[in-house]
């Protein structure tokens, strides 16, 4: 069980951020940026549609708006004016495919981010290198051990947390074999959707057997 975003509204603006940035890198054009007011009024909304209506807002800001800098008012003229309007997709979709899709998106995010560490944990360590550094800092060794997990809210059953709770790695590998198979072995295709580089697809593949 995913809690909606209403529940979990800290993670907005976290969403939007990402959402943002993924576009603007796809389509090679300038993120969009939220003042502090906009901003609050993305983190306050309920977001009926969940995490695919944010994606789906953000890309259509991206889309729309020429102004790269967004401001309040010009969320507040984008977004529905009934929140529990019928326009969202969501409200329409059988229960179990809509959850699967908010898991699938979430995941994704998870994907690129634990990317973005490794990325940045490389030019980090080169950095070092080039400056001479011998020491190797435990901090990226912590981080490369700990696992990036889900977990439901609901802490009082151990039963449930412990089936909520999935390893990142997990999540890659299913993500890599549902890509593969969507696309019927084609790597290329396969990449391309997830976002990363064939060589590192067949990288992955040969880690997780696929």
């Amino acid at each position: 069980f995913i809690p909606s975003l209403r529940e979990r509204k800290e993670d907005n603006s976290l969403l939007f951020r990402k959402f943002a940035s993924d576009f603007a890198e796809q389509y090679n054009t300038p993120s969009i940026r939220l003042d502090k007011e906009a901003m609050d009024i993305i983190t306050n909304y309920n977001w009926p549609g969940n995490i695919r209506q944010l994606k789906n807002f953000v890309s259509q800001l991206s889309v729309i708006e020429k102004e790269r800098n967004i401001s309040a008012q010009t969320i507040l003229d984008s977004l529905p004016e009934n929140k529990n309007s019928s326009n969202t997709p969501i409200l329409f979709e059988d229960k179990n495919k809509a959850d699967l899709s908010e898991r699938e998106i979430l995941y994704k995010v998870l994907f690129d981010m634990k990317r973005d560490l490794t990325e940045l944990k490389k030019i980090t360590f080169d950095l070092m290198k080039k400056d001479g550094e011998t020491e190797t800092t435990q901090v990226f060794n912590d981080l490369s051990e700990n696992e990036i997990t889900l977990v439901s809210h609901d802490t009082t059953n151990k039963t449930e947390e412990s089936d909520s709770s999935f390893s990142l790695a997990d999540h890659e590998k299913m993500l890599i074999k549902q890509s593969l198979e969507k696309h019927n072995g084609k790597r290329k295709l396969a990449a391309d959707e997830l976002g990363i580089s064939e060589r590192t697809l067949y990288r992955k593949i040969k880690e997780f057997n696929l």
